[in-house]
């Protein structure tokens, strides 16, 4: 399921709230690949807001955060540590020219099977070669905390490409307008 508001703040400025929900509609566990019974569920809330300079797009700011919980319920198997997971994330992205966005992402998230925990700040750059294809670069910096049951990992990095195509119908926009 989900819910979500989107409000106009003025002009060219407006804020979308929303949560969501994932969890089965039946009362049956997944089954793991040993056998294990898992019930799961997940709930998340999150806020867009985006500030435009002019009709042009140019200029703009782009702010998102989200808030995620994962539950699994394996009735006692110990297949994950305590059942419960949370994690959040935000970006802060400014658009540089039509086509050019550079950006900031900072998250914090458990993993699922252990009591580690991790970070990670990650600048990027956007460059839309046009409405239906984008490619980023991005560099990471990744900071695990192993909360003494496993041995901290620290200073990862790791560069990021990644290529992105949209494909499919629409209504005539510029392309520029919605990133």
């Amino acid at each position: 399921t989900r819910l979500s508001q989107f409000l106009e703040l003025g002009p060219l400025s407006d804020v979308e709230l929303g949560v969501s929900n994932i969890s089965r509609l039946d009362d049956d566990a997944v089954e793991l690949d040993t056998g294990e019974q898992v019930d799961t569920s997940y709930w998340d809330a999150d806020v867009t807001w985006r500030s435009r300079d002019d009709e042009t797009g140019v200029g703009s700011w782009l702010v998102q955060a989200e808030a995620i919980r994962a539950d699994v319920d394996d009735e006692g198997a110990g297949v994950f540590a305590d059942g419960h997971r949370h994690g959040w994330w935000t970006t802060l992205q400014r658009q540089l020219s039509p086509t050019i966005y550079l950006g900031l992402l900072y998250s914090e998230s458990e993993l699922l099977d252990s009591a580690t925990e991790q970070s990670a700040v990650s600048p990027y750059l956007s460059w839309y070669a046009d409405e239906f294809f984008r490619i980023r670069a991005q560099i990471e910096h990744l900071v695990r905390d192993g909360n003494g049951s496993e041995p901290d990992i620290s200073d990862a990095n790791r560069l990021l490409l990644q290529f992105t195509w949209n494909f499919g119908v629409h209504q005539p926009h510029p392309y520029w307008v919605n990133r």
